[in-house]
């Protein structure tokens, strides 16, 4: 028969055994995981290839009172940026900065194109106004409550 000290020896060597593996486990999935993080990818654009030609992007600056998930910004928040909120009426979502930037292939230099918040277009397949004009700085709230 074991003494009391042998298997208390025994409980504390496999209690220490399983502690090593779980650290073990541990730093091999914080090892890979650090890796795959650090790792550049396969893009060409990383790995100095050839450009993917010319790309055009729209750079769009948005007056909002609301966050993303479309909850109002807190009154505090509102009053301190002097922005009001989404309740008392003058809230909603509109583009202030419509940017075109154009990027051509080659390395040349980008060109940039300020669109006119107040022009009027046509909101073509846009909350069913259909050829109606409207201000375009309108569209991406439209969009969005679409």
């Amino acid at each position: 028969m074991l003494g009391f000290k042998t298997l208390v020896g025994k409980a504390l060597y496999g209690l220490g055994c399983v502690v090593a593996a779980v650290v073990m486990l541990v730093s091999g999935v914080a090892y890979y995981g650090t890796r795959a993080v650090n790792s550049p990818g396969t893009s060409p654009n990383l790995s100095g290839g050839p450009s993917t030609g010319p790309m055009n992007i729209l750079i769009i600056g948005l007056e909002s009172r609301t966050y993303w998930d479309g909850t109002s910004v807190d009154h505090h928040i509102g009053v301190v940026t002097h922005i009001g909120t989404a309740a008392d009426g003058n809230g909603g979502n509109a583009a202030n900065t419509l940017i075109l930037l154009h990027i051509f292939a080659g390395g040349r230099k980008a060109v940039g194109f300020s669109i006119p918040r107040d022009a009027y277009v046509p909101m073509v397949g846009t909350m069913g106004l259909g050829a109606s004009p409207s201000k375009i700085d309108n569209a991406y709230g439209y969009a969005m409550a679409q």
